[in-house]
């Protein structure tokens, strides 16, 4: 009887051993899954958020206008930091001057630095031997070192040019730096710093348009104070009917109007005609209405429209008290064209030259005078203008291509991936 028990006891406990060892397993197989499934979910979430950002830089090369398409990558309550970078325009109430850096706030301010970045870029083209050429440009995402903190991500970049030489550039530009972009639950961008070095930036662009001294773009009337070499100027009011309240001496030899008898009295539809693009102007008229830089390729006429030229122009808009109030249009390049629009010579063309180491000593004679815009007649909307938007671009390729290796066990996805317009 006793050893009948014992053996009873003895199977007892071993199948409780049993039940309790099989428990142990599930629980063990339960948890490899959930950290084989937390793993993949990470790498999944890095991968999407990797192609965010790539989308983000995809539509920042190409120039993307679609407002809707923004809001796909971007929260609306986005921010960008980036170093502060005179090169190119910028409202001056993003400036944190303690920080030496930018804050860009929203959507809309994001586009609009875009567009100031595709201005700086389209600078350093030759427009005497390509003047409706456009710079591309590409950027690089390296994500096998990026770092993943829960909603943040750390990454490397570069941006180069990949057609400056073939638009007659000196050399391609090429910007390497890193970001910090931080996502919501939606994998929207929240936040995303640019880091990069502003002065070795600044000395490629000016090896790259073979200047022998460099610019600063102005960003508020009060620095808006020239000269700008040999380059034809013109100021104008912000809003309707953008009456010019400045031109300098090169504007008014290329128009054939002095300044007593437009500042203040006109706009610059005075210099528009038949021939003057209207697809450009509206491009660039759009841009105007949203307080973005512009740069665009007009054909004008000069004061008495017996002579028409075709101009490329970058557009900047200039603030007063941190709201834009003026637009200061920059000529670029000029030449004549005949009756018929056909380029006659730019060896004809009446600005006088100055030369390049008598900029820095010779002042222009800038004329001011009080902006009295009730002299001025308004016409219909689409009729005013002081110029019109760049215009619209084709519809554009985006390719993107990856390499990605993912070794068993690790989370981060080695992976660089490229994209660049087509």
């Amino acid at each position: 009887e006793h050893a009948r028990n014992t053996r009873a006891r003895k199977k007892a406990y071993l199948e409780s051993l049993k039940c309790t060892l099989d428990e142990l397993c599930r629980e063990r197989d339960t948890l490899v899954a959930e950290r084989a499934g937390a793993a993949t979910l990470l790498l999944e979430m890095q991968k999407t958020r990797t192609d965010v950002l790539l989308s983000f830089f995809a539509v920042r090369s190409c120039y993307e206008k679609r407002r809707a398409l923004w809001s796909s990558i971007l929260d609306e309550s986005v921010t960008c930091v980036m170093p502060v970078t005179p090169y190119r325009s910028f409202p001056a109430s993003e400036v944190q001057v303690s920080k030496c850096q930018r804050t860009i706030l929203g959507v809309d301010g994001i586009i609009a630095d875009t567009a100031s970045l595709h201005v700086l870029f389209n600078s350093i083209v030759d427009r005497s031997k390509h003047p409706e050429g456009t710079i591309q440009f590409r950027y690089t995402l390296i994500a096998e070192e990026a770092v993943v903190s829960g909603n943040q991500m750390m990454a490397r970049w570069n941006m180069s040019t990949l057609n400056a030489k073939a638009l007659g550039a000196k050399r391609e530009v090429v910007k390497m730096g890193m970001l910090c972009a931080r996502f919501n639950s939606a994998h929207k961008i929240v936040a995303i710093d640019l880091m990069f070095d502003v002065m070795a930036f600044m000395l490629q662009l000016k090896q790259s348009a073979g200047a022998s001294a460099f610019s600063v773009v102005p960003n508020t009337v009060q620095t808006c104070v020239g000269p700008f070499g040999n380059k034809a100027t013109v100021m104008t009011s912000a809003e309707r009917p953008y009456t010019i309240v400045q031109v300098n001496r090169q504007w008014e030899e290329m128009t054939g109007w002095k300044a007593e008898d437009v500042v203040g009295k006109a706009s610059c539809k005075i210099l528009q005609g038949a021939l003057t693009e209207r697809n450009m102007l509206n491009d660039l008229m759009s841009n105007i209405r949203y307080k973005r830089p512009a740069s665009t390729i007009l054909t004008n006429y000069v004061r008495g429209r017996e002579k028409l030229f075709r101009n490329y122009m970058n557009v900047y808009p200039l603030s007063t008290d941190s709201k834009v109030s003026h637009y200061l249009a920059l000529t670029i390049h000029a030449e004549w064209l005949d009756p018929n629009g056909c380029k006659i010579s730019t060896d004809s063309f009446p600005i006088k030259e100055m030369k390049e180491e008598e900029t820095d000593t010779v002042s222009q004679s800038l004329q001011i005078k009080c902006d009295d815009s009730s002299k001025v007649k308004i016409e219909e909307d689409d009729e005013i203008a002081i110029m019109e938007e760049a215009a619209p671009l084709p519809e554009k390729l985006i390719q993107c291509t990856t390499e990605a290796n993912a070794d068993k066990g690790i989370v981060a996805e080695k992976a660089i991936r490229e994209f660049e317009e087509v």
